[in-house]
């Protein structure tokens, strides 16, 4: 599915009965979201307490308004690298696209 922006996101996730984004769920996490969208993926940081450094998620946000986890929760310890995690995602994503497209014509 093709999400416009997280404003998108965020409101399906509520009319489905999901709380990933209330208030309450991000403020026991102590989460944040720190990232545009990317296709259907983006970045959340979250600390185990307010003196911890902030660790970093990807997320994904599924069709029915639920929200998944891209690998391990706080598996990153920069931004850095999860950008550079996501965005080999979404090239390795383009590129099964692109192969996908290239064998319907061979087949």
């Amino acid at each position: 599915m093709y999400f416009k922006d997280m404003s998108e996101i965020r409101k399906l996730n509520k009319e489905k009965g999901y709380h990933f984004f209330d208030r309450a769920t991000m403020s026991f996490f102590n989460s944040r979201v720190e990232s545009r969208l990317l296709n259907e993926h983006f970045i959340t940081s979250e600390r185990q307490n307010s003196e911890d450094k902030k660790r970093y998620t990807i997320r994904k946000a599924l069709e029915n308004g639920s929200i998944e986890t891209i690998g391990d929760f706080m598996g990153f310890e920069t931004i850095k690298e999860a950008k550079l995690f996501l965005n080999k995602l979404n090239n390795d994503r383009k590129l099964f696209y692109s192969n996908l497209l290239l064998m319907s014509f061979y087949y």
